[in-house]
């Protein structure tokens, strides 16, 4: 009677230990799961990300070009966000005599101006890698922004792609720019329209601006 007794409770422990061992096991699945799909969710919000700018920098392309036919690729991006609702896409281009005057023209028939405020980046002092062909470039901050949450950032921004023409785009921003207005032309996104272009004669760069919203 007592060993039944005995064998009785063993089979029932051996049947709580399953159990328990089961749903550990299935708990883990699960939470293996639940990391997966959201690092799926991650990992495609960046892609379409990804995607979108890209869409949006074939556009800006073409808005460049058919201002200014003769351009090349641009040779340097850049971009930095001012608050976590706005920033501004610089698209660079290296010209040459036969381009600058095409823009020297236009800037003299669209009345613009002789302007040193221009989206612009600084020397940077350090360098991290933050994507496939993508970095982020910190530089020295004004110490007038000492107060602000973001101090160490303020101003750093971030290169797409090649960052063989950066050092001659600091360059230029020591200098004065020429800004012409903005053409009049439709965009296809709202959130990313064109703002300015900028000449610096100095370094035979133009800047075109972008403005984005998120």
């Amino acid at each position: 009677m007592h060993r039944n007794g005995y064998s009785y409770l063993h089979h029932v422990l051996q049947i709580l230990r399953y159990g328990l061992i089961g749903a550990v096991a299935l708990a883990v699945i699960v939470c293996i799961c639940v990391v997966f799909f959201i690092l799926g969710v991650l990992l495609l919000g960046t892609y379409q990300q990804h995607q979108a700018f890209q869409h949006q920098l074939v556009d800006a392309i073409q808005i460049d070009h058919q201002q200014f036919p003769q351009l090349q690729q641009p040779v340097l991006i850049f971009y930095r966000n001012h608050s976590p609702m706005t920033g501004n896409v610089v698209l660079v281009y290296a010209i040459d005599n036969r381009v600058r005057e095409g823009i020297q023209q236009k800037a003299l028939r669209d009345a613009s101006q002789n302007d040193a405020m221009v989206e612009c980046v600084k020397p940077a002092i350090k360098k991290r890698w933050r994507g496939w062909r993508k970095t982020l470039h910190y530089v020295q901050p004004n110490p007038i922004y000492s107060n602000h949450h973001d101090y160490m950032n303020h101003d750093s921004y971030f290169v797409q792609g090649s960052t063989e023409y950066l050092s001659q785009a600091v360059n230029a921003c020591y200098m004065s720019f020429t800004r012409i207005p903005a053409a009049t032309l439709p965009e296809k996104y709202p959130n990313f329209q064109h703002r300015y272009w900028a000449l610096s004669d100095t370094e035979n760069l133009l800047f075109s601006v972008y403005q984005t919203w998120h």
